[in-house]
């Protein structure tokens, strides 16, 4: 026997090309500012586009707002992490526009993080009187921008146990680290607590 294979291809040219473009406010911005993204949609012809704008950060959907009767729209949030987003726009069509997308737009966000080897020293059992050996932790900055030191205390709730010495100095640089050592010398008997605030 025969038989015949058909692929049905869709050959609407009804439609009119698009081309959609992106900005930013502010880029680089900093941790927490309020960025607004713009997205331009115009047609290859007259006429202005209808619909809606998807923002997506990678492939994460930041929001999908209406366009206005220009063809333009914007996205405005202040979440975005520290670090490089590859942030694009793309338009939904309508029923005389084709669908478009933006070129990558990196939003580059920076801030500084201060990253703990760990969060709590326990000195154990410690006389009364008598200064124990130091314990140590590292202030690593895990963000992209230095980190600026300006204090680092010790915040006692229970009275003048402990003291602490650093080599942080005023900044700590991209991927840079220091060292905070805390010495404890309790003045009474109970559990002592103390925090060291940055």
């Amino acid at each position: 026997g025969s038989g015949t294979i058909g692929v049905l291809i869709n050959t609407d040219t009804s439609l009119t090309a698009t081309t959609t473009a992106l900005g930013s406010s502010v880029n680089p911005s900093s941790f927490g500012q309020t960025v607004t993204f713009t997205a331009t949609v115009k047609p290859q012809g007259t006429g202005v586009p209808t619909g809606w704008v998807t923002f997506y950060d990678g492939t994460t959907s930041l929001g999908s707002p209406t366009l206005n009767s220009s063809g333009v729209t914007t996205l405005s949030t202040a979440t975005l992490s520290i670090g490089t987003h590859s942030i694009t726009a793309s338009y939904s069509g309508d029923s005389n526009f084709s669908s478009s997308t933006s070129p990558v737009l990196n939003q580059v966000v920076q801030g500084s993080i201060a990253v703990l080897s760990t969060t709590s020293l326990n000195f154990g059992n410690q006389t009364v009187g008598f200064l124990s050996l130091p314990l140590t932790f590292t202030l690593t900055n895990g963000g992209n921008i230095a980190l600026t030191i300006t204090s680092i205390g010790i915040s006692e709730t229970t009275g003048p146990d402990f003291a602490q010495t650093n080599t942080c100095g005023i900044s700590v640089p991209v991927g840079g680290n220091c060292t905070i050592s805390v010495t404890f010398t309790p003045i009474a008997t109970g559990t002592r607590t103390a925090a060291v605030p940055l």
